[in-house]
């Protein structure tokens, strides 16, 4: 038999007025966009069955599961989560290899529930789902993604959360977000976070300086309240041994923190003047800025970057 005849079914196209325009996100033309791809490459994989390492371990659709196999502890209230992509049965539950299909910067959905099945209704009205992002994507192809969670005290997922222990399944659906970068395409990146929102800068960064053809300079801005809030403190220190990253973490609250070697501390917020520091002199057209965080502070950096003259175009807020 021809391979063409096992080409799975392509997705069916949703019509322009399946879309509601009131900004869902996921929104179905964006599902439909991530099944395309997920369907292309599934048909590579049938006509070249040596193009991919491994069958995606991730649906847009679909809860997939996934184990937790590890837990560390970043700050008092926020903690990192390893998990490996499983295939659970009766008797046994075992660890599987694949792509994750997950671009720097991409998110993931994370359920609230332990178990897989649902009701005919749908989830339980209990059921909670939260968005989090993959800080590092070392471990391509293996199944394995890590995302940093931070813990709140009545957050009805971090109850959840609080609960889980090394060897519990988890269910993930995703990835989602609209971001691509491609390598070269501007001279320069400032990316500006605060607290949990360097979780996407600090998984693009990585992914840009362990790329030996980038030669595109990253200045990372990272707003928190003291030294004992810096999250992903040594991934970042770590970071800054390449040429093409430089670092400075802004403390609001804190005015006698010690930094670490290779660290740079600044005991003050970040505000225009600062984010006009790091962009005088750049060519606006070729400078990229990233900004993730809360609402109050990305809407201060975004007008602080527009007020510079950086181009909308080149301002993504995650």
């Amino acid at each position: 038999m021809s391979r063409l005849g096992l080409l799975p079914q392509q997705p069916e196209k949703p019509l322009p007025e399946d879309c509601c325009g009131n900004g869902c996100d996921p929104c179905v033309l964006d599902v439909y966009q991530e099944l395309l791809l997920k369907w292309e490459n599934d048909c590579r994989g049938v006509i070249e069955p040596n193009s991919r390492i491994g069958a995606p371990v991730l649906s847009v659709t679909k809860y997939m599961p996934f184990q937790l196999v590890s837990i560390r502890k970043l700050t008092k209230d926020t903690n990192t989560y390893r998990f490996q992509a499983v295939v659970t049965g009766p008797s046994q539950t075992k660890l599987v290899e694949g792509e994750l299909g997950c671009l720097p910067g991409q998110y993931l959905m994370l359920r609230s529930s332990s178990s897989g099945q649902q009701g005919k209704s749908g989830p339980s009205e209990s059921t909670v789902t939260r968005a989090y992002t993959p800080i590092s994507f070392a471990l391509h192809g293996q199944g394995v993604f890590e995302v940093m969670i931070k813990i709140y005290s009545k957050g009805k997922m971090s109850a959840f959360v609080k609960e889980l222990k090394v060897g519990d399944v988890t269910f993930w659906r995703g990835p989602y977000g609209s971001f691509r970068y491609e390598r070269n395409s501007f001279r320069c990146i400032l990316m500006l976070g605060a607290g949990t929102g360097v979780a996407p800068l600090y998984a693009i960064a990585e992914s840009i300086v362990n790329d030996e053809q980038d030669d595109s300079f990253i200045n990372f801005m990272f707003a928190c309240k003291s030294v004992r809030d810096i999250l992903l403190r040594d991934e970042i220190r770590s970071l800054c041994s390449f040429w093409n990253f430089r670092a400075e973490i802004y403390l609001s609250n804190d005015d006698n923190g010690t930094a670490r070697y290779g660290e740079n501390l600044k005991f003050s917020r970040i505000g225009k003047e600062q984010v006009e520091s790091r962009i005088r002199g750049l060519e606006k057209e070729k400078c990229l800025v990233l900004i993730c965080g809360p609402t109050t502070f990305t809407e201060s950096m975004g007008n602080s970057v527009k007020l510079c003259g950086v181009p909308v175009e080149n301002i993504h807020t995650f």
